[in-house]
């Protein structure tokens, strides 16, 4: 998937939620209906403001306790 959306000119960072706060970080502000701030990790930084989508992944297979 990142290496399709590389050939496309595309963006691509990953966190993993499991890293937050300790190796994530999320500066937010919701104002007039829009979203503001940075997220970031060690190796990406992002504007809020130039995101586009989000892909959330699940690993947890079923069954698996939480």
């Amino acid at each position: 998937m990142v290496q399709e959306l590389d050939h496309w000119g595309v963006h691509v960072v990953r966190a993993d939620v499991a890293d937050f706060p300790e190796r994530v970080h999320l500066d937010a502000r919701l104002s007039a209906g829009r979203w503001s701030g940075r997220l970031g990790t060690a190796q990406h930084e992002l504007a809020l403001e130039e995101l586009r989508s989000v892909w959330y992944r699940n690993l947890l297979r079923s069954g698996s306790p939480v």
